[in-house]
């Protein structure tokens, strides 16, 4: 706690001994009295679910990342860590394939089956940041959090903050142990149960009408195709680019999410129940 800012701070561990991971996340409340002076609101402007400190070692540090773009999404990104600050980070509303909220910290070049691996994965699909800064004397500091940029939290008194968590994992037989581990805890305890490899219920089989129809769809053509998707077993049918705004070309309507009346008359409900009809579930893209 501190008695100048009037906050008080908790950093919360929750150890997966099955897992041999850490679950971190951290809590800030105003504790001030509240005696409706302006100084009894606190701002928070910077909050990070985990900052790790590294001493320093005989090799160097790398960093590794999931980066990419649409049809090249995460891809292997390595970063031989130098003095001063390194960061990635998304500011686009969402975590995005731009950069996934993963990192992972190599002593030495990583290695797929040798080597101290530290793999951290923030559970959170927002505007994210990743720091790690080398300081002269050869020791690292890895933050992960909220980005700060467009972030604001007004803490009343009385009132907490509890960031996101962060899953942290080590692994010493390299980057395949790590994501052996992140990968187990993920199917057991992220994924919903009806998804994971541990029930026999399969995730459903879709037919997209992307590539089928592109932005020619319309109510009769797709409830044709959800009748063609039952009868070779599909299970779900989604509705593509196409069906909102004017959006006859990739030059116009993005964001307009509303359904074209001319192309679906009974609207998104009305083919939805149509769908469901022929005998599979509906999906819509966005």
């Amino acid at each position: 706690s501190d008695s100048v800012s009037g906050l008080e701070v908790d950093l919360i561990y929750h150890c997966m001994h099955d897992y041999d991971a850490i679950i971190r996340r951290v809590a800030f409340k105003n504790v001030s009295r509240g005696h409706g002076s302006g100084t009894d609101l606190k701002i928070l402007d910077r909050v990070f679910s985990t900052t790790l400190d590294f001493e320093a070692t005989t090799e160097n540090y790398h960093m590794v990342q999931l980066s990419g773009s649409w049809a090249r999404e995460r891809m292997t990104v390595e970063t031989k860590l130098s003095h001063g600050m390194q960061s990635f980070g998304s500011i686009r509303g969402v975590s995005s394939h731009h950069h996934n909220p993963f990192a992972a910290i190599t002593v030495g070049p990583p290695n797929e089956s040798n080597g101290e691996v530290k793999g951290f994965s923030f559970v959170y699909s927002g505007n994210f940041l990743v720091e790690a800064e080398l300081n002269e004397m050869g020791r690292l500091r890895f933050n992960m959090g909220i980005h700060p940029m467009g972030f604001g939290w007004n803490l009343a008194p009385g009132d907490t903050f509890e960031t996101p968590e962060v899953v942290m994992v080590r692994s010493k037989s390299g980057m395949g142990g790590m994501s052996r581990t992140l990968h187990r805890l993920t199917l057991d305890k992220i994924c919903p149960a009806s998804w994971s490899d541990h029930v026999p219920t399969q995730p459903p089989i879709l037919l997209n009408s992307w590539e089928a129809r592109y932005f020619n769809v319309n109510h009769d053509n797709i409830v044709d195709m959800a009748y063609q998707a039952q009868t070779i077993g599909a299970d779900l049918l989604v509705l593509d680019d196409g069906w909102f705004g004017l959006r006859n070309d990739d030059e116009s309507s993005l964001g307009d999410w509303y359904p074209n009346l001319t192309k679906f008359p009974h609207g998104i409900s009305g083919l939805a129940q149509a769908v469901n009809g022929a005998g599979v579930k509906f999906g819509i893209w966005v």
